[in-house]
């Protein structure tokens, strides 16, 4: 059976005797498969936390973009 990160990780499932994971004791394999799960959901915020910072970095650049051009408007008229 597939064992339930949140029991291994928390201590505790929310869904109890109704949680379809296993909540036995870990063997090497089981075990494998917690690292394994435990890594990739740190993999996956890294990888959102990196697509935020892109956001942001794009919107800096557009709002520099828009201020440089109303500058040069503004001068113009001056």
């Amino acid at each position: 059976d597939w064992p339930c990160k949140y029991f291994h990780l928390k201590g505790q499932c929310n869904n109890g005797q109704m949680c379809k994971f296993s909540h036995a004791e870990l063997n090497e394999e089981t075990e494998a498969i917690v690292k394994k799960v435990v890594m990739m959901g740190k993999m996956m915020m890294m990888g959102k936390m990196m697509m935020m910072v892109r956001r942001r970095r794009r919107m800096a650049k557009m709002m520099m973009f828009v201020v440089n051009v109303c500058d040069d408007r503004w001068a113009d008229e001056i």
